[in-house]
């Protein structure tokens, strides 16, 4: 035979009743929580409607004064008290004897999508925008990254069902590259303009050397290029190079900045940031001027609102 012990809460009060052939019987509700979580992280819990018996023999007359006699009367009971809440008035203020946890209903949310481009999330709002709460925010959180977010619901709740984060290989400023990786990165990684072709034609001046010094004062730098049995000849370095690296999402204009270039005695190349910064809050007026011009009717209505 079998044994299970049942721990929980009583959903309904213990009813002691009679069957049709005089058995004293005590009918109650259990709800039981399971010990582990489902895949969404939420527990569930199992009903059990139980009919309990007693088995003394010295129950008489089937009354409901024997059945009180009974244990498992006696420990339904006990149960009941230990689970029911009591309000106790103590100097002007209220208090309860146990801690009362609220079981939210569910709630249908959007789960959240993410792209690595603006385009897609415009396509999106304009084909989804009425099924959330309006007007939907869109919400600029940095030059890589923005989200969508709707207005609060009736529970002071919003849903953040997309969002675009731009990927794609970046410069690595500060860190030295050989020649070969450096020209790379730059006809690849870069808006090619003016500046960029002139540091091309920079690099080639030093690309066939055997060994190079440098000289550099905190404001120009000066390298010696030396090949061979032939003379040393100088080249001297612009100090601040305006560039424009692939920073931010693809569909926007991507922010002209300057940067230190620096040729290392080990023949590395260099390119530090020189603006403090000030580019990502140009990358973040041309992510605002994207929206604005892609969503205007939205934006005209109040549907949409552009954040950031």
């Amino acid at each position: 035979m079998n044994k299970v012990f049942l721990i929980g809460n009583l959903t309904r009060d213990p009813e002691l009743s009679e069957t049709n052939s005089g058995i004293s019987v005590c009918r109650f509700g259990l709800a039981v929580n399971r010990q582990y979580s489902s895949s969404d992280g939420e527990r569930e819990t199992d009903f059990f409607q139980v009919t309990a018996k007693p088995t003394s023999s010295k129950l008489k007359n089937r009354s409901n004064k024997a059945m009180e006699n009974n244990n498992i009367v006696n420990d339904v009971e006990r149960i009941v008290r230990e689970n029911m809440v009591q309000v106790i008035e103590s100097n002007g203020r209220t208090f309860a004897t146990k801690s009362l946890v609220e079981i939210e209903p569910r709630k249908d949310v959007a789960r959240e999508i993410r792209f690595s481009d603006l385009s897609s999330i415009v396509e999106i709002v304009k084909r989804e925008m009425q099924r959330f709460a309006l007007p939907i925010y869109i919400n600029i959180e940095s030059e890589a990254c923005v989200s969508v977010i709707t207005s609060l619901d009736s529970e002071k709740d919003r849903e953040k069902p997309y969002s675009a984060v731009a990927e794609g290989n970046r410069f690595h400023f500060g860190n030295g590259y050989d020649y070969e990786r450096f020209v790379i990165a730059i006809r690849s990684l870069f808006i090619q303009t003016e500046h960029t072709a002139n540091l091309l034609q920079l690099l080639k001046k030093v690309s066939n050397i055997e060994s190079v010094e440098t000289s550099d004062d905190g404001i120009t730098q000066q390298v010696v290029a030396k090949q061979g049995a032939m003379l040393a000849s100088d080249v001297k370095i612009s100090p601040i190079i305006k560039l424009a690296p692939f920073r931010t999402f693809i569909e926007v204009g991507q922010p002209e900045s300057e940067f230190l270039f620096r040729i290392s005695d080990g023949n590395s190349f260099a390119l530090y940031e020189a603006d403090g910064g000030a580019w990502k809050i140009k990358a973040r007026q041309n992510i605002r001027s994207f929206f604005e011009h892609t969503l205007a009717d939205e934006i005209k209505t109040g549907n949409v609102v552009i954040l950031g």
